[in-house]
């Protein structure tokens, strides 16, 4: 009986160890240093720096009245860490920028038509008065 009680406590022993062992916090993963240059927000999308300015043309062209269509644009995943992370970022950059210029054209045209439209307004009611 006395060797049973021994196994019995081992047994007990390991049991109690891997249920400590698996509650215990343990950070076994490396922690690497986002490469330079790479920005990326809470959700690991991609940043780029004139991403702001376009949003600011998009809302300041539907508040003139300029129908803008967004869609999301489907690439392949890229890691920040890869070596192709650069590359979207620019790639992105670049296309906001063309989009911004874009929007700038299609504002500057409302602009004109608003001011068209506005000034036959005028001229109606005084033609009519």
């Amino acid at each position: 009986m006395k060797g049973r009680g021994g196994w019995g406590r081992i047994v007990c022993f390991m049991l109690v160890f891997a249920i400590i062992a698996g509650l215990a916090p343990i950070s076994l993963a490396e922690k690497i240093p986002d490469p330079e240059g790479v920005e990326y927000d809470a959700n690991g999308y991609l940043t780029v720096d004139n991403q702001g300015s376009l949003e600011k043309k998009i809302k300041e062209a539907k508040d003139l009245g300029v129908e803008v269509t967004l869609r999301e644009v489907k690439e392949a995943p890229v890691h920040v860490r890869d070596a192709e992370a650069n590359g979207l970022m620019n790639k992105l950059a670049d296309h906001n920028t063309e989009e911004i210029a874009k929007l700038d054209k299609a504002i500057e045209e409302q602009i004109k038509h608003n001011a068209a439209y506005e000034g036959a307004l005028k001229d109606s009611i005084t033609d009519a008065g």
